[in-house]
């Protein structure tokens, strides 16, 4: 195998054991888990999943969606506020699919019970303090009015309501991590005590990889669609999520040129594969991947020694590095970059990864 350009190499072998890890939570704590496949958006991760009896799945468009249910899934919930041009994808979708959407709002509702022409489920977003999309739990009179509308209507079936604790995101330990998932708790049970005794079969589905990793109460949620946690990356093993050797995947670039003098190499791999997504290190530079040699298997990375890339433009990446690092690398070497944010990194190389069993 000769690699020639930015490549995205995925380790079949640890994404298996990182899939196993939050199946056998999911299975301990008796929810259901709806593995957010927007990480990979790979048909052939999504067999790894399978091979756990995994059969309902996330995504976060319609495009995803068609395309994992040309694949064979069955089941499929689009964590997305629901783009209401895109009610023709929707209704294509072979009527075999169990189709789940999501709206944050009652004209979006309304427009659904108008306009589709088949069966879907539809949840309810809440915010609980993400600040991105979603209901905020206090507002009551429209949560109801909007769940007073699906469940009235003859072609759209109330789910329940559908929660991404993005917020867990920005926290820097295990323990804020928890704290965060534990104020959510609260709000979620207070909503099911709300709405339940009227609507009996909804759940409550929730997913954030920090949560799904960390956490070991779940009480009120029924569902989980954790995504991330497939590959890990360098945000989440900053968090505590994971170890840095739990991370599934890396980018291998090519060394184009070396400044021993000042400590620099610059990789081909900059914004277009790796994104623009950083983490701050202890002294408050900005790290938009980790560098490390790799042995000729490209799986095998070498954790003992590493640069750090501080700048990303279009294709360049310029990573600083100690002077046994620079005396190493060689003009022409692939060297293994361990992402800040596997999903986006993921996304900008889907045409061009390989996986390493």
């Amino acid at each position: 195998m000769q690699i020639t350009r930015p490549t995205f190499v995925v380790n079949k072998k640890q994404c298996v054991q990182n899939i196993a890890k939050i199946y056998s939570k999911t299975f301990a704590h008796q929810l259901i888990f709806r593995p957010h496949f927007k990480t990979h958006q790979s048909q052939e991760v999504g067999k790894w999943f399978q091979d756990f009896g995994v059969e309902c799945i996330t995504v976060s468009s319609v495009e995803m969606a068609v395309f994992f249910a040309q694949n064979g899934w069955k089941d499929i919930t689009i964590a997305f506020p629901f783009n209401i041009l895109e009610i023709n994808a929707v209704n294509s979708i072979n009527a075999e699919v169990q189709i789940n959407l999501l709206v944050d709002s009652y004209e979006t509702a309304l427009f659904l019970t108008n306009n589709l022409t088949k069966k879907v489920g539809i949840f309810i977003e809440i915010d609980l303090f993400y600040g991105r999309s979603g209901i905020l739990p206090s507002e009551i009179t429209q949560i109801s009015e909007i769940a007073s509308l699906i469940s009235e209507s003859q072609i759209a079936d109330f789910k329940g309501f559908l929660i991404h604790a993005g917020n867990t995101y920005t926290a820097e330990t295990k323990a804020e991590v928890l704290a965060i998932h534990a104020k959510n708790l609260q709000h979620i049970k207070a909503l099911k005590l709300e709405f339940q005794q009227k609507y009996k079969d909804i759940i409550v589905s929730y997913g954030d990889t920090p949560t799904a990793s960390l956490a070991n109460d779940f009480e009120g949620i029924d569902e989980l669609r954790p995504g991330n946690f497939v590959y890990y990356d360098l945000m989440q093993q900053k968090i505590g999520s994971c170890f840095r050797t739990e991370i599934a995947c890396s980018v291998l670039a090519p060394v184009v040129r070396i400044k021993r003098e000042l400590g620099e190499i610059v990789l081909h791999s900059g914004a277009v594969h790796l994104s623009k997504d950083y983490i701050l290190s202890p002294d408050g530079a900005k790290n938009f991947g980790e560098v490390y040699f790799v042995a000729n298997d490209y799986k095998t990375i070498y954790y003992n020694s590493k640069a750090i890339i501080y700048s990303v433009s279009q294709e360049h990446a310029l990573a600083k590095c100690d002077a046994e690092f620079a005396k190493k690398v060689k003009i022409g070497d692939l060297l293994a970059i361990l992402p800040i944010h596997s999903c986006l990194t993921a996304n900008l190389m889907k045409n061009n990864q390989i996986i390493l069993a």
